[in-house]
Order: C-alpha cells, then sequence, then structure tokens
C-alpha cells in the first residue's frame, strides 16, 4: 500500500462511521481533488482481510443516507459484538433487534430497556439500570439510532406544550443503526427471513421498504432504490412496469 492508502485507513480508523458526503471531502482535502477514493478499496480490503477488517458501505433505511466504516469482517454476530460488549449485553442487545425487526423498525426507548426483564423465575442478566446503561452504549457506537419522533407525537407534544410549557416529552423511539446494518446483516437475513422483503431492484433485504401499487405483483424496493428508479419523476414496477408513484 501506498502512503495514501495508509492515509484513507488512518482516517477511518479515527471515525466509527462516516457519511459518504463527508468521506468525499476529507479525501479531497487529504488526497486531492484528482483522484477518486472508491479506487484505493480494493488495495486496502486486500490487505485488512488477513485481520478480518473491511470497509463497507451501507444505506440506511431510515434516512436513505450512504455511509461508510472500517468494520469487522468475521461472520458471526457473536464475535463481532464480543469485542465491545459482555455476553449478557450481546444476548438484550439482539431481544432489543428482534423487537425492533417485529415492530417495522421502531421502538420507544421504554420498550427496549424493558427487554431486559426477566421471564417469571428467572434471574435477570442485567438489572433495568444497566440495560439502561447498555442502550447509551448501543447508540453511542452506532449500533442502535434515536429516530424523529412519529408525526402525530410531534403535534401530540405542540399540543401538550401549549397546554404546560413547563412539561418535557422525553420519549424518544430507537431503531437500527447502522453499524448493524453493515456489520450483522448475514445473522439478521437468517434469523428473520420471515420479517424482510427482498428487494428487486439490489437483492438486498428490506426492512422498510415500499411495494409495488398493483396489489397482484409482490415486488418491494428500498425507499433509495426507488429513488433512484424514479429520478426522472416516471417510475415504473421493474417487475410489472406498472406506473409507479410516490
Amino acid at each position: 500500500m501506498t502512503d495514501d492508502h495508509r492515509l484513507l485507513v488512518q482516517y477511518f480508523l479515527a471515525k466509527a462511521v462516516v457519511s459518504e458526503t463527508d468521506l468525499t471531502d476529507a479525501f479531497e482535502k487529504m488526497i486531492g481533488q484528482d483522484k477518486n477514493w472508491e479506487d484505493y478499496l480494493p488495495v486496502i480490503n486486500n490487505n485488512l482481510i488477513y485481520v478480518f477488517l473491511e470497509i463497507r458501505r451501507a444505506v440506511s433505511e431510515y434516512d436513505q443516507t450512504a455511509y461508510w466504516a472500517l468494520v469487522n469482517a468475521r461472520s458471526d454476530e457473536q464475535s463481532i459484538l464480543a469485542t465491545s460488549f459482555t455476553s449478557a449485553e450481546i444476548e438484550y442487545f439482539k431481544k432489543v433487534i428482534t423487537e425492533i425487526i417485529e415492530e417495522q423498525g421502531r421502538i420507544s426507548e421504554t420498550k427496549a430497556v424493558n427487554q431486559a426483564l426477566p421471564k417469571k423465575g428467572e434471574k435477570p442478566p442485567l438489572t433495568l439500570e444497566d440495560a439502561q446503561n447498555a442502550i447509551h452504549k448501543f447508540i453511542s457506537e452506532e449500533w442502535l439510532m434515536v429516530l424523529p419522533s412519529e408525526e402525530e407525537e410531534e403535534e401530540e407534544e405542540e399540543r401538550s406544550t401549549r397546554r404546560n410549557k413547563k412539561r418535557k416529552n422525553t420519549h424518544r423511539y430507537l431503531g437500527i443503526g447502522i453499524r448493524t446494518t453493515m456489520e450483522l446483516k448475514p445473522w439478521i437475513d437468517s434469523e428473520f427471513q420471515d420479517s424482510l422483503k427482498e428487494c428487486n431492484m439490489c437483492s438486498e433485504s428490506t426492512l422498510m421498504g415500499v411495494s409495488c401499487p398493483n396489489v397482484d405483483c409482490n415486488t418491494w424496493l428500498h425507499k433509495h432504490c426507488y429513488n433512484r428508479l424514479n429520478a426522472n419523476g416516471s417510475a415504473k414496477c421493474p417487475k410489472c412496469k406498472t406506473r409507479w408513484k410516490p
């Protein structure tokens, strides 16, 4: 690898996750506008694979933003998560992810914390305080993400604020973080295949995709894939050719 390759690796080591836009801007400042940072990735990844690391791209289903990160390339979720969390935290994390997927992509933070509650007669592996601390770790390391309130909740908050300006709504919602999308995709695809759809454009799984308006067609697309399809404002279903309006 050249010094430019090593500089790019150092950048990723310093950044947990970076948006594609920020990465492009940083690369131009570090190395120059006459080069493309994606041209450096094959050489870098060919060297990183020996230490089970890889630079990967993923698009968030929540905001349709493309992100890049240096990730653990091991194939099983236990090995990936064990570098940061205890075995009890890993099992708790799996419960939270399961609940998020079953609820179509979002749950309240309160519901996430309550996933630590044991079944009757069982000793809890984590206290509720431990669970709250674990949630903060999952968020800070981008395994989970805090989502904006839904429109009706925002409207209710505004009404509540007008009724009582001192009252604050601290209810937060959580979704799947971009690192989970990048590093735990094999586990999610295997564990939750009945809850996921396959995007007809990129053949990757989608949890919050959009479906073809033709009720007799089973085509699903990621929202960002649909946005590409509809770039000129005249999208048609890739399968049945039905006009697909947003």
